[in-house]
């Protein structure tokens, strides 16, 4: 004899992970409070790696950078009783976690590789012979008055700050890639969209 399963737990099974938030995620508080976060944490990691030395923020699946504040948060939202909502809280933790992955591991990683190749020539690579002459103008920095030096090392003085410093000499170059990764990024977003709508395309 073949038993089956009731109607109703089959329903519970396929019902059982569905779950909707009362109110909308997107308003004007979570949206506000999502950009600080975002501001915080673009400004603050690379500041306490690179100046203040300390460990890195943004490391991990779930980094301190967004847990820290989410905690702060969670226990000012409880003391206001409950003045964001569930949906709101889940905006602004997004919103963290996305911009945790931009100022380190795609912005520090995308400096380090335009700034090495004329920091890191020595005479025993022979990078300035091998190297040097196949990089295009536009995509690393001018390597002039000792800018990638700067760069790693900091300015030697005030008075040199209104020469041409590495800000001045990235600049065109980091527009460039900025234009290259925002095109990347547009296209992923784009290619993505297709692929959930029709499906993921098969090997």
């Amino acid at each position: 004899m073949q038993k089956k399963i009731p109607a109703q737990y089959l329903t519970h099974l396929s019902d059982r992970y569905l779950v909707e938030l009362p109110g909308s995620g997107l308003s004007w508080r979570s949206m506000l409070l999502g950009l600080g976060l975002v501001v915080a944490i673009s400004v603050g990691s690379p500041y306490s790696i690179w100046m203040v030395g300390s460990s890195e923020m943004t490391w991990s699946y779930f980094p301190i950078a967004v847990g820290a504040p989410l905690f702060i948060l969670v226990l000012g939202n409880a003391l206001l009783k409950r003045a964001l909502s569930a949906a709101e809280l889940i905006t602004i933790t997004i919103m963290g976690l996305v911009a945790s992955g931009m100022p380190i591991f795609i912005v520090g990683l995308i400096l380090s590789i335009i700034s090495k190749p004329y920091y890191g020539a020595l005479p025993t690579n022979e990078w300035a012979v091998y190297v040097h002459p196949h990089l295009p103008d536009w995509a690393i920095p001018d390597p002039a008055h000792d800018a990638m030096r700067f760069f790693y090392e900091g300015l030697p003085s005030k008075d040199v700050r209104g020469e041409r410093g590495p800000s001045r000499c990235c600049g065109g170059c980091c527009w460039c890639w900025s234009c290259t990764s925002s095109a990347c990024a547009r296209w992923w977003c784009c290619a993505g969209t297709g692929w959930s709508a029709s499906g993921w395309p098969s090997p």
